[in-house]
Parts: structure tokens; sequence; C-alpha cells
């Protein structure tokens, strides 16, 4: 399937906001940056689509923009694979994981990450990768799903916590200090839950992918080959944490609180930047 270009984040903020003046913070396909994903679409069969389905496998051809406009074909591996996506609805009712490596076909930018979502609705794919020689970057574009919508909505970030996995890989995520502040640095650290229910063994996932409540603007940060990561935090707010699973589908996804150090720490209302 061919990259169909998304709508420009100018484009993208100026239909959010209509005839308000509030600025349109969610997912626009651009990161704080300026590195842009274009997407497309297909089914299992390889037909092309504008909307992802429902309870079916879904191809995400994803490409990297740069800055400067340049595709960027050559990416570093994280580990896995060059590109790690996660399917987030904006509700948070449902959450998938996926890994490429290597362009979709011979001679292509793009990545191809596969999704089977089971409900329809409003989402947001996070895209996470690292230029050839370069810093790992973080990006999320809006996606609709196309199929059946809960009765209810979801529960969102406010149900989430420091918590994460079920059934045999429970794991937590460990913050130095236990409540972060606007502008210092804060150490994390993922373990498993040991039979008494407390942190047990660390752990070293390839990083942590942390965004904003509404999913549009983020960051990434690896995890060293020894001891924590290290994330400073430039807002007040509560964040989502999302970490690559270890066997599954299924990413740990946790909620991390950020206090104010003053009155000004208060997250702002803030454009996407504009696209080149």
């Amino acid at each position: 399937a061919d990259v169909q270009a998304p709508a420009t984040a100018a484009a993208v903020a100026a239909g959010a906001q209509g005839k308000s003046r509030t600025a349109y913070r969610g997912p626009a396909s651009v990161s704080r940056e300026g590195w842009r994903i274009n997407t497309g679409f297909s089914d299992s069969q390889g037909q092309s689509m504008t909307r992802l389905r429902a309870a079916d496998v879904n191809h995400i051809y994803t490409a990297v923009i740069s800055p400067e406009g340049r595709p960027i074909g050559q990416l570093d591996k994280l580990e896995r694979g060059d590109m790690h996506g996660f399917l987030i609805a904006m509700d948070l009712r449902q959450a998938f994981y996926a890994v490429a490596d290597g362009p979709a076909r011979t001679g292509a930018d793009a990545r191809d990450l596969r999704f089977e979502p089971v409900q329809g609705g409003d989402h947001a794919l996070i895209a996470v990768f690292q230029p050839t020689g370069g810093v790992a970057h973080t990006v999320s574009s809006p996606v609709v799903v196309q199929g059946a919508l809960p009765s209810v909505r979801g529960p969102g970030l406010a149900s989430l916590d420091r918590r994460s996995g079920t059934g045999d890989s429970p794991v937590v995520l460990v913050s130095a200090p236990p409540a972060p502040t606007v502008g210092q640095e804060v150490r994390l650290s993922l373990h498993d839950i040991n039979a008494h229910g407390k942190a047990g063994s660390a752990m070293r996932p390839p990083f942590a992918a942390i965004y904003d409540a509404r999913l549009g603007m983020g960051a990434v940060i690896e995890w060293p080959h020894a001891g924590p990561a290290t994330w400073t935090p430039d807002v007040a707010g509560d964040f989502l944490v999302l970490i690559p699973p270890d066997r599954d589908d299924s990413p740990w996804t946790f909620r991390l609180t950020v206090v104010a150090a003053k009155p000004g720490d208060n997250p702002a209302t803030v454009s996407p930047p504009q696209s080149r």
C-alpha cells in the first residue's frame, strides 16, 4: 500500500480549534522537535483502506520524515526492531503493541506495523524510532478504527497506576523520588512483582515512551545497560508511560503524576509545531 500523507500539523490544529482559540494538543503526526510520520493502511489481503478495522489484521505503513522534510529510511535497531508502535484508544480502553524490523519492502522507507484492535473508535498511533546515528524520537498520529463501540466510555488515564500486566507477568514502575517534580530529574526502574506483592528483580526494557494525557506530545527515554533510566519533566500533570511487553502484544501502561514546583509549572496549552 502507498503511504498516504496526513494533514499537516497546522491543519489538524486548525480543525480541532474550530472558531475557538483553544490550541489542539492531541495526536497530530508531528513531534515537538518537528519529526513527522506519514501513514497508510491496508487489510490482511493488501487492500488499501482509509480506516483500520476492528477484529481484523491491519497493516499501518509508517514512514519517518525529518524536520527538514526528508524521508528517513535508515533507522537504528532498538533491540527487537527499528520501529516500535503502540495503538492506544484515546479513552485507554484498549492498547496494542507491534514492532517492525526493516522496510516493508525492498527500496521502501516505510515500516509495517501490524495490529488487530478489538473495538472501534478514536485512537493514537505512537511510533518510536531512532534515525541512524541519532537519538530516539516518538510521534503520535490520530487513527480511527472502524468497528463496534462499547456502551461505556473507557476508564482513561486516571484508572492506571504504577502496576501493569496480568497473570504471571505483573510489573511495577518505581520512581525516585516517589513524587516527581517539574524540573527535577526522576529515576525510573521497572521491576517484576514477587510472591509478597512487592517490587522484585529489576528489569531492563529497551525504552519507555512518556506522553501527556491527550497523547499529543511525548518523549523517549532509553534504559542504560545498568541502573535506572532518567527523565526530567517540564510540566506538571498525569503522564502515560508506555513500555514494550516482554512476550505479547499488550504493552505495559502506567500513570506517572508530576507535581508542580511553582504555579507556572501547570500544563500550558501548546500548539503542535508547524510542518515544514
